[in-house]
Order: structure tokens, then C-alpha cells, then sequence
């Protein structure tokens, strides 16, 4: 990547305080659409000419852009977006699904009327998603709102930070959208939230992402 070459990311306006916040969601929101591919070498100087911010706020955002595997980076050598592996997405889905399922036994008891609500939309327009963009962020939507509407949760904080991981490597998944979910298993979800079901919940979610139940 040159100065010439820099990627389509919107700059971050100035007089903003968490800049490395701001810098790591245009960072992964440009990995997940694309914008910067797999493999794509990441100079911290030209992503901060094109953010308009200074290095050092790329710099972080890089650093954890790697701890949750969207960045690869070998000292003097290289720093660049990682590469989507099948293996490395299976292994994202199934921790989404194991994840997912143990915070919904852990949290629906909890819940209330109008977060099993949205709990079971979110799994509802899952299951009517048609393509593989439409599946990844619907995936990132139903754990997002699961994180959001359950008891503090140490496995809930894990995969809050991982969930740009989730949706992004969701998104890239060389397998295509059919090996990220199984559709009919989120009907089942939506329906088993909306029974306050939460055993038949989990195994849904289980399901969902393909794994054994």
C-alpha cells in the first residue's frame, strides 16, 4: 500500500476523543466489506494520512485488530490483514455458537419480555437472510443484542470483544453462506426465546452454527 494507493476509509473528524476507538471501527468495518482485503499490507503512515488522524491511534488499533486475529505481523517484516481460512472460519462459528448458546441458558432466566422479544426477532431475520452479507451482520446483530440484554457475564465480555472478529471472518468465509448457518435451526431459535425455553435455546443455537448438540 503507497500514498497513492490508499484505501477507501472515511477520515475521522477532528475533535473527537477516543480516537483509537473511531480508528479500529473503520478499520474493521473496511476489513469486513473489503475494502482492505485479505492480505493486504497495513503501513500505519498512509492509514493515518487516510484517516486524518496521527500514527499512534492506528497503531493501537492495529495492535488489537491482531489480538482478536482480523491483523498478522511479523517484526521488520510485514503487517497485514489476515486471511480467511476454512478453518479459521469454522472455528469463528463455533465459537459464536458455543458462546451464544451458553449466554442465552445463562441469561434468558433473566430477561425480560421485551429482550426475549428482540432476542427472538434478531434470530427471526437470521433465518430469513439470503446472502452472505445479509448473514453476517444478522449473526453480529443476534449476539450483540444477546450480550446487550444479559447479566455481566465473563464469557458475554469475551465475546463482546470478539465479535468484529466473528462478523468479519462471517463475512469471508471461503465456504459461502450455507456452511455459516443452518437456517431452519434459527426458527427453531426464535421460537424456543419466545417459549422461554432456554435448554432448547442453547441447543438451537448449537444447531444454528452446526455444531453437535
Amino acid at each position: 500500500m503507497t500514498p497513492d494507493d490508499s484505501p477507501k476509509i472515511e477520515p475521522i473528524p477532528v475533535g473527537r476523543t477516543t480516537l483509537a476507538d473511531l480508528v479500529l471501527e473503520r478499520l474493521i468495518t473496511a476489513i469486513g466489506d473489503g475494502d482492505l482485503a485479505q492480505g493486504a499490507q497495513l503501513r500505519d503512515a498512509v492509514l493515518a494520512d487516510a484517516l486524518s488522524v496521527s500514527r499512534m491511534p492506528v497503531r493501537q488499533a492495529l495492535q488489537r485488530l491482531e489480538q482478536i486475529g482480523l491483523v498478522e505481523s511479523a517484526p521488520s517484516r510485514f503487517t497485514r490483514v489476515a486471511t480467511v481460512t476454512h478453518e479459521l472460519a469454522e472455528e469463528t462459528i463455533a465459537f459464536a455458537g458455543y458462546a451464544g448458546g451458553v449466554l442465552l441458558r445463562a441469561g434468558m432466566p433473566h430477561a425480560d419480555a421485551d429482550d426475549l422479544d428482540a432476542l427472538a426477532g434478531a434470530a427471526e431475520r437470521l433465518g430469513a437472510s439470503s446472502d452472505q452479507v445479509e448473514v453476517s451482520d444478522a449473526l453480529r446483530d443476534l449476539l450483540r443484542q444477546l450480550i446487550d440484554s444479559g447479566p455481566s457475564h465473563f464469557l458475554g465480555r469475551m465475546l463482546d470483544k470478539s465479535l468484529p472478529a466473528v462478523w468479519c471472518n462471517a463475512r469471508r468465509h471461503p465456504s459461502g453462506v450455507e456452511q455459516i448457518i443452518d437456517r431452519d435451526a434459527a426458527t427453531a431459535l426464535a421460537a424456543s426465546i419466545r417459549d422461554s425455553d432456554s435448554a432448547l435455546a442453547e441447543a438451537s443455537m448449537r444447531r444454528l452454527c452446526r455444531l453437535p448438540v
